[in-house]
């Protein structure tokens, strides 16, 4: 009997046949994945009018037709990004620091105008020498305002202004018979 395997309908198959059958198989499938475009996997973010950020596979409108950019500008534009965020971050904090560093009480009075027993001003006794308190216990620093905007720490002859102006806004404020008129 000739070596060969059975095949269906009964017949036998020689290896020579099986082996050029193997072979076009391999041959087809070589052809097949040969011929498969390979994907190119990309991915485009982008902020819409909208505000919204939108993720895609294509660029998006206002960049079709344009060449994507390349890894190196996507990571450099991150890193910029990223930059400007921290810094918009430790500017904040500075910002925040120096509010919570800043008293509450105003630096100087308002002006105060009295004319006989009436007392125009927008704080009352206890308020004057509440602010008088603050500044004379010299316990925390003090900050006032920069030029150019922000704060700066008030020196020890400005502090001293301020209690001497508070000291006569009290005075003002707090004497027998001060009628007091908001403003």
């Amino acid at each position: 009997m000739a070596a060969g395997r059975r095949v269906a309908g009964g017949g036998m198959m020689s290896r020579m046949d099986a082996r050029d059958s193997s072979a076009r198989i391999l041959v087809a499938l070589s052809l097949l994945i040969a011929l498969t475009p390979v994907a190119e996997a990309r991915l485009y973010k982008w902020t819409d009018a909208q505000g919204n950020v939108q993720y895609s596979d294509r660029p998006p409108p206002s960049e079709r037709g344009a060449a994507p950019d390349s890894v190196e500008a996507i990571v450099e534009r991150q890193r910029a990004e990223l930059r400007a965020r921290e810094e918009a971050e430790r500017r904040e904090r500075i910002r925040a620091a120096a509010a919570r560093a800043t008293p509450a009480p105003p630096v100087s009075p308002a002006p105060t105008v009295a004319t006989g027993p009436v007392v125009e001003s927008k704080y009352t006794c206890e308020d004057a020498r509440r602010f008088l308190a603050h500044f004379q216990s010299g316990s925390e620093r003090f900050y006032s305002p920069a030029e150019g905007g922000g704060f700066r720490p008030t020196s020890e002859a400005e502090r001293e202004a301020i209690v001497a102006q508070w000291r006569e806004a009290v005075a003002l404020l707090c004497r027998e018979g001060a009628q007091i008129v908001r403003e």
